[in-house]
């Protein structure tokens, strides 16, 4: 039996949405032992690599803004997303986030992951600990969708 090409399409989103949603359920896994003292801070190599329990009250770098900024921000990202899916008019513009939905999902649900703390907590827990920062999951999740969106967008410009 031969697929189709939107066949494969399809197949291949839901795979992004199934991976974005494991690694959106390990990261919060991973946060909840934290936050329940499962695990004790665990280093590798001194402190320069490990795992550290890090309640981040700021937003990316850890830059401080109260959390109804952050909370705000984070809705605002959200219906960008969603408007420029569904609702934009640009037949380009709507290409351009239709050919690249893969990384935006992935991108979705590493900054769904952290949303979710914020509203909870008022803050995102870290736990992966590399020199001095401390991150999670869901930030890589993010980083990595957008440097593998701007790969692409520099690897089309016309």
């Amino acid at each position: 039996m031969k697929l189709n090409n939107l066949t494969k399409q399809k197949i291949r989103l839901l795979a992004y949405f199934f991976a974005g949603g494991f690694f959106l359920f390990l990261d919060q896994l991973l946060k909840f032992a934290f936050r329940k003292d499962v695990f004790s801070d665990i280093y590798f190599w001194n402190k320069f690599l490990g795992f550290e329990y890090y309640k981040n009250y700021g937003i990316a770098f850890s830059l401080p803004v109260t959390s109804f900024v952050s909370i705000s921000l984070s809705i605002l990202a959200f219906l960008f997303f969603l408007y420029f899916i569904f609702l934009e008019r640009d037949k380009k513009i709507r290409k351009f986030f239709w050919n690249n939905l893969d990384v935006f999902i992935i991108i979705f649900f590493g900054a769904l992951s952290n949303f979710f703390d914020r509203v909870l907590f008022y803050f995102v827990i870290d736990y992966i600990r590399v020199y001095t920062s401390v991150f999670n999951i869901g930030d890589i999740m993010v980083v990595l969708g957008a440097m593998v969106l701007f790969y692409r967008v520099w690897r089309n410009r016309e």
